[in-house]
């Protein structure tokens, strides 16, 4: 392999788990077109590796949310129950149902784009209507 892309690989990865994790998520989808597209990794590899980078990206997140007391909540609970099913049935559609490339890649887009627009539209909404709370003077101790 070119070691021009291994490092472009790289820093994509780094920079992405950079930006996203701090917020909560892996950022695995955001790495997926940058394997397609700009790295051409064959579309059979690209499920792995992005499983692989949730499985190294993850941890933080989650010690995140465990500060913050968010990890013990029904919405985790569900969340934790209905990985191992998703997981499992994904892959098994990934491999077995979407093995080429074209079609993989229609249903990429039929699923992160609207992800990605309702994202946007909802962080473009909540900008606009926030007000910022003016900050309350710290008590003297």
């Amino acid at each position: 392999m070119d070691p021009t892309l291994i490092v472009l690989g790289f820093t994509a990865g780094l920079s992405l788990a950079v930006l996203t994790a701090p917020v909560g998520i892996s950022g695995a989808v955001f790495l997926l077109p940058i394997q397609l597209d700009v790295l051409h990794v064959p579309s059979p590899a690209v499920t792995p590796t992005n499983l692989l980078f949730n499985v190294v990206a993850t941890p933080g997140a989650l010690l995140r949310y465990r500060r913050q007391g968010q990890l013990g909540g029904p919405l985790a609970r569900q969340l934790v129950a209905a990985t191992l099913p998703g997981v499992v049935i994904g892959a098994i559609i990934r491999v077995y149902v979407l093995p080429g490339e074209a079609v993989f890649r229609l249903v990429a887009a039929a699923v992160l784009l609207p992800l990605g627009v309702w994202l946007w539209r909802r962080t473009l909404t909540r900008s606009i209507t926030r007000t910022p709370r003016p900050l309350a003077p710290k008590p003297f101790s």
